[in-house]
């Protein structure tokens, strides 16, 4: 399992992803279990949420798991790298969060900083696809190498850029999954999490992506105790009050 520790206005809170074991402490300080895999288990003093998101087992060699996305991925796959598309991991974490949060209103997504990504510490991970030497797109996931997982954290390209070619940066994008596959393969990672998607008509174009990409669709669950809970309630009534006092 990954834990992290964070700082929550004066509160200290810790954040486990991926497995859930009951602890005595759990009875009193906040905690949150993020992408609980085993989701037929009993959950002790708390809140249970369910969070949905598509997988794929890496266990299979890479040409299975290729032969496994569908025709038209493969297709563009090979021609992102007939064009020269280049796909790698750097610790640019700086570059990432410009690049990243740049991109995120275009989507309408909550942006990143240091101190969030500098939070998960090891277990992050961040690639890259270039072409001509500048970034198309980008990726961070977050690694658990003891269960054999790792998950998606942020995805963002250059597609709203109008002076590019989108299509060239859709295909430098799944090429860029694919090599991020095949790096954590390497690493003897078992489970690729595409990250997590709601039910509903607008996610449904994020699904088929992921299916393209031999996805597969799970249900995984979120749960944290009562002190986590409340302090998630705090922090709503906060920001709620800092949202009616900037309107007046």
């Amino acid at each position: 399992m990954v834990k992290i520790r964070k700082s929550l206005y004066f509160f200290k809170i810790t954040e486990i992803w991926f497995e859930y074991k009951f602890r005595l402490s759990d009875l009193f300080f906040p905690v949150i279990y993020k992408d609980i895999k085993k989701i037929d288990q009993k959950f002790y003093f708390g809140f249970r949420n369910y969070d949905y998101s598509a997988e794929l087992s890496l266990a299979a060699p890479v040409e299975e798991i290729f032969s496994s996305f569908k025709t038209t991925v493969r297709t563009e796959i090979r021609k992102a790298e007939r064009e020269g598309t280049e796909c790698f991991f750097h610790e640019d974490l700086d570059g990432f969060i410009d690049f990243y949060n740049d991109f995120a209103p275009s989507k309408n997504l909550g942006t990143t900083n240091r101190k969030r990504m500098d939070e998960i510490g090891d277990n992050l991970k961040i690639s890259y696809a270039t072409l001509n030497g500048k970034v198309l797109a980008a990726h961070s996931y977050i690694e658990d190498k003891e269960l054999g997982v790792v998950r998606s954290l942020h995805s963002a390209s250059k597609r709203f850029d109008e002076t590019l070619d989108r299509n060239q940066i859709a295909r430098a994008n799944k090429l860029l999954h694919f090599k991020d596959m095949q790096y954590f393969k390497e690493r003897g990672i078992k489970k690729y999490d595409f990250g997590s998607y709601q039910i509903g008509d607008g996610a449904k174009g994020l699904l088929e992506f992921k299916e393209s990409l031999g996805g597969q669709k799970v249900t995984n669950v979120f749960f944290m105790t009562y002190s986590y809970y409340f302090i998630q309630r705090l922090q709503q009534m906060i920001a709620g009050l800092k949202k009616s006092t900037s309107q007046k």
